[in-house]
């Protein structure tokens, strides 16, 4: 029966790859392990280290004045609205546009 692979001995056995200057196949072969689930463990290794993207705290402009009239292009196509138009009904005709 064959021992599991701590995430901790991939690791190990990642840097090793890198350290030897050989391809991933070579070195798969001389461990005795598929290239398929080394290229999976050093897939999951990379998206680990990864930092997720940063938010940026956005304020609205306290100054600038709402507007009265929305203008909608589409192709052609130009569509005045009034602003109290219900952003619900907007949403819709927006998903509605081919």
């Amino acid at each position: 029966m064959k021992q599991r692979i701590t995430k901790q001995q991939w690791l190990e056995r990642l840097a090793e790859q890198e350290q030897s200057g050989l391809t991933v196949a070579a070195f798969c072969r001389s461990k005795n392990i598929s290239a398929k689930n080394f290229y999976n463990h050093a897939r999951k290794a990379r998206l680990s280290t990864q930092q997720p993207p940063a938010f940026v705290r956005a304020r609205a402009a306290s100054n600038v004045p709402a507007p009265s009239a929305i203008t909608l292009l589409h192709g052609k196509s130009q569509l005045n609205l009034t602003a109290s138009v219900s952003p619900q009904w907007l949403a819709s005709l927006l998903l509605a546009l081919p």
